[in-house]
């Protein structure tokens, strides 16, 4: 049996570890997410890097419809490991051994 204070201290480290899986899933490169956006600034500006290099001028924004079926691909390989992972604990759970 727990004490309070463990109990209010498991609660913590729960919702602490969520938080932390939440921000680093926002990171990941998928353009709806922060992670999306961050990575089309930085190909952007490695864009405009080498245009300049090249003396060329700068080439716009890049367009996002573009990326779009990229997206797609990385959502639905993302939802496809998702549902394998599912299906792996339900038939064949890991055990501890405990």
């Amino acid at each position: 049996m727990l004490t309070l204070p463990e109990k209010i201290a498991s609660l913590v480290l729960i919702v602490a570890s969520l938080n932390i899986f939440i921000g680093i899933f926002n990171l990941l490169p998928i353009l709806p997410l922060d992670g999306g956006h961050m990575a089309v600034a930085i190909a952007e500006a490695l864009r405009r890097r080498f245009a300049f290099a090249r003396g060329k001028s700068d080439p716009g924004p890049i367009d996002v419809e573009r990326l779009t079926p990229i997206t797609m691909v990385v959502f639905a390989l993302l939802a496809a490991l998702t549902l394998l992972l599912l299906a792996a604990d339900i038939f064949n759970p890991i055990s501890l051994g405990l």
